[in-house]
């Protein structure tokens, strides 16, 4: 049991389930959270399920499946007003007894909600090509991630969520209360009653150890797929290896250098590609530190994709020869540093914050952080340039063009 003491206006309990990443558990993974908090054993259909809610002032459910390098983590949460601003103190029982016997204390799933969820995620597999950004990264991460689990989504592959049971889902939930690791997170102002209250309502809940894996393959020889459908607009996607990894010294410079690449607006990707030349409708970059890789992905006119594409790698390639200003390492460390002291004013990115250090084993504070990428110089920037390793390009482009 883990406690944050916060001003904020709402209390959060949240449950975070850890196991390593099983590619064939990934559809149960995904369907699980959201069966689970559509009914209880006490509200067993939708509809009083979510009177009850109501009736707790709007308290609301939200649940989201990740990944921790090769750990796969469901966390469901509920969020209640602060029982001191409704002036009701029973509300804050209600809420502990609605959030164990939702989660954690129950004989049933609710198998209309389970037909729900399967139904819909086969309709969203199903019509994926119509939504031609989705489908051009789905077939970029076969080819990226082609001998890693990341190359079939999160949600699990369609054949997998076509295998799905019911029986099978119920078994699995039964197993994730067995085999997972399980950090129950509260959040909000909690009182000396409170956190007794909580404690005698998980007293078993034992110390957790992780040993989370970050590790990508080797960058092989550039690899580049072309793929033509019906459509308007074509998408393109670059990946590089970048073997930096969280909790490395280097990993704030990384962070830095996507900022300075493309991820804000004043990026050498936004401003040269998009403002200046005018060759794309949208571009970004983004580094997972988890898998040590960066992508690129943009959206852009059928009749200019070669010469956008070729402008996109022509930049990273001038960035790595060259360098970078310090303006521009100025304005990136400003920009870094506001996205981390504004995750401060989130209740739920300081519970997720609170999980990462656990899962991470890492106790570093914000103002560690800060102080981290404070540090960073034009040097650090240019080692984690040296390692950067154009590796695979996706482009889908229109077939009549």
């Amino acid at each position: 049991m883990h406690f944050i003491d916060s001003n904020f206006k709402t209390i959060q309990f949240s449950a975070f389930f850890t196991m390593p990443d099983d590619l064939h558990q990934r559809a149960y993974r995904n369907v699980l959270p959201n069966v689970l908090t559509k009914t209880n054993d006490l509200y067993k259909t939708k509809l009083t399920f979510n009177e009850h809610l109501e009736d707790l002032y709007g308290a609301y459910f939200r649940q989201r499946v990740e990944k921790y390098g090769d750990q796969s983590v469901i966390s469901i949460t509920l969020t209640i007003p602060d029982p001191k601003i409704v002036k009701d103190q029973a509300l804050f029982h209600q809420a502990l007894k609605l959030f164990k016997s939702t989660i954690f204390e129950r004989n049933l799933l609710n198998e209309e909600a389970y037909n729900d969820e399967k139904r819909n995620l086969i309709e969203l597999y199903q019509g994926l090509k119509d939504r031609k950004r989705q489908y051009a990264q789905l077939k970029f991460f076969e080819n990226f991630f082609y001998h890693d689990n990341d190359r079939v989504p999160i949600a699990g592959s369609l054949s997998d969520i076509k295998k799905m049971t019911f029986e099978g889902l119920s078994e699995y939930y039964q197993s994730v209360l067995k085999e997972n690791k399980i950090e129950v997170i509260v959040n909000g102002s909690l009182s000396h009653e409170m956190k007794e209250d909580l404690l005698k309502a998980f007293p078993n809940e034992k110390e957790n150890t992780y040993q989370v894996i970050t590790k990508f393959r080797n960058p092989r020889n550039l690899k580049t797929i072309k793929e033509s459908i019906e459509t308007k607009q074509a998408v393109i996607f670059i990946g590089y290896v970048l073997p930096i990894y969280i909790k490395e010294s280097l990993y704030e410079a990384a962070l830095l250098c996507d900022a300075i690449l493309g991820e804000t607006p004043e990026s050498r990707l936004f401003k040269h590609i998009r403002e200046e030349k005018g060759l794309c409708y949208d571009v970004s970059s983004s580094y997972d530190g988890y898998k040590g890789i960066l992508m690129i992905h943009s959206g852009v006119s059928i009749e200019q994709k070669n010469e956008a594409l070729n402008a996109m790698v022509e930049l990273v390639d001038d960035l790595i020869k060259h360098g970078i200003t310090q303006e521009e390492l100025d304005s990136a460390k400003s920009y870094v540093s506001h996205m981390f002291k504004s995750n401060t004013d989130s209740q739920s990115a300081l519970t997720r914050r609170k999980f990462s250090s656990l899962i991470l084993n890492d106790p570093s504070t914000i103002d560690d952080r800060l102080e981290r990428i404070l540090q960073v110089t034009i040097d650090d920037i240019h080692k984690v340039l040296e390692q950067l390793t154009l590796d695979t390009i996706y482009m889908l482009e229109d077939k009549h063009d």
